[in-house]
């Protein structure tokens, strides 16, 4: 098997056999003494609807845990999400203690060529062209994302996640999961 087709294997092995969801890394501010009570949730996406999507489930999950959680787009609309003074004036006019925010880093793709489904070199080789994915392939996309959450008063961050998710069917679920994950991570750290 060539080295490269073993790695491809291995990461789809990977991808089938685990959750969506995993950490990379997290970082806490050891010194940060503060109580979490009033969070602002953030999602830096283009896509309105992703957003808002993102925003209600964060804000569900943390109210869950018995905080008060606001999604930005209720209150920020989408032409006004670089406009850092106008989110800024929102989050001390509604009180919040904290901004959680995430945002993607990276996005890539793995192909995966479905064993026996090119009869001939011509076709196989030829498919490595196509812009989509190509028939007789596989198509997985991987995203890094950072979380950060940032203390209002000082607007020093608090604590920081990196997570890489496979997307595959079924966006609303992974939604679901990488929020899960991010909670638990918050949970462990004693931040919520």
């Amino acid at each position: 098997m060539r080295p490269v087709y073993g790695v491809c294997l291995f990461v789809l092995i990977l991808v089938s056999s685990c959750a969506a969801t995993k950490l990379a890394s997290t970082w806490k501010d050891s010194s940060y003494q503060g109580d979490i009570k009033r969070v602002f949730v953030i999602g830096a996406a283009q896509n309105p609807g992703m957003r808002r999507i993102f925003e209600r489930e964060f804000a569900t999950e943390l109210k869950s845990h018995g905080l008060y959680a606001v999604p930005s787009h209720e209150y920020i609309p989408q032409d006004t999400m670089l406009d850092k003074d106008a989110i800024v004036s929102k989050v001390r006019e509604l009180d919040m203690d904290t901004v959680l925010v995430t945002r993607l880093l990276d996005k890539k793709r793995i192909v995966q060529d479905i064993p026996g489904y090119y009869t001939s070199w011509p076709q196989y080789y030829k498919a490595g062209y196509q812009s989509s994915c190509p028939r007789g392939s596989r198509c997985d996309d991987v995203v890094a994302l950072e979380t950060n959450l940032y203390e209002v008063k000082t607007e020093k961050l608090v604590w920081s996640a990196l997570t890489k998710t496979f997307i595959e069917d079924g966006t609303y679920q992974l939604i679901r999961e990488f929020v899960q994950v991010i909670m638990e991570n918050l949970m462990n750290e004693g931040l919520i």
